[in-house]
């Protein structure tokens, strides 16, 4: 953790752990949130109109993620919205059931919400139940590499948290799971 301290600002929330998965790597783009402030309000609904914020979206509540925010939302090359950070992915797996720990719920979801008309905010949960729809079949093409990627930061099951792990991927993985969780239908 003091390694990953070094290159950037941690929430209050890391302040006592010691260890946590992380990986880092450089994505060229500037973050929603960094837009001149004047323009941010214009930026944050250009991103939540987007395709790629539905499909980000859709991303996080598969994969339990808690904390998504403007911050790291990046808008990269030829207008296309990228997301990063991704510390508290599968977040009832990996931080409330092992650590007790609870964060605050950021998400684009939320801000879709408060963000946008209600009309708007349908066709946003719309999509991104469109959006898990490749969901199951992304899990089976990318199994193996998840597999090794949660063996080598896991090398021991840790009473069952590997078997967690998968039992949530795979749950958030079936037909119609995102589209009963929103209450819409594709």
């Amino acid at each position: 953790m003091d390694k990953l301290r070094e290159s950037l600002e941690l929430p209050p929330e890391f302040d006592h752990i010691d260890q946590c998965p992380a990986w880092c790597c450089e994505v060229a783009g500037k973050a929603v949130k960094q837009v001149n402030k004047w323009a941010y309000w214009v930026s944050r609904r250009n991103c939540l109109n987007s395709k790629d914020a539905q499909k980000i979206a859709a991303f996080d509540q598969w994969t339990d993620l808690r904390d998504r925010h403007f911050g790291n939302v990046l808008r990269g090359a030829g207008g296309t919205y990228i997301s990063i950070d991704h510390e508290t992915i599968l977040y009832e797996a990996l931080w409330v059931k092992r650590t007790g720990r609870r964060f605050d719920l950021n998400s684009l979801l939320e801000s879709a919400k408060e963000g946008l008309s209600p009309e708007k905010f349908l066709r946003f949960k719309v999509e991104m139940v469109n959006a898990a729809d490749k969901h199951a079949p992304g899990l089976a093409a990318v199994w193996g590499d998840i597999a090794a990627i949660i063996n080598t930061i896991y090398p021991r099951d840790n009473g069952g948290l590997v078997a967690d792990i998968w039992y949530a991927l795979n749950l958030r993985s079936q037909e119609n799971w995102l589209a009963d969780e929103l209450g819409v239908m594709a």
